[in-house]
């Protein structure tokens, strides 16, 4: 390869490299005027309320799991010294 080659490909990579560099990709919050767009947000808002309240509900049979497993591995620590 001679130089002038190895020089366009140099300045086609530090080129591409700046493109992608500045490329924004959309994150976090965006804003639109799509009314389906809209609805289908209020949807899965909805859905996650009610997942949320579901839980709330339904959380006293979790800790006690948690703590049962806890004393176990408690009892198998002081066991083993």
């Amino acid at each position: 390869m001679n130089l002038k080659t190895i020089a366009t490909a140099l300045a086609l990579f530090a080129s591409a490299t700046a493109f992608a560099a500045t490329a924004k990709v959309p994150e976090g919050v965006t804003e639109s005027t799509d009314p389906a767009k809209a609805a289908a947000v209020e949807r899965h808002a909805q859905e996650i309320k009610m997942h949320q309240q579901q839980s709330v509900n339904t959380s006293g049979t979790g800790s006690k799991k948690a703590t049962k497993h806890h004393k176990r591995a408690k009892k198998t620590a002081a066991a083993k010294a």
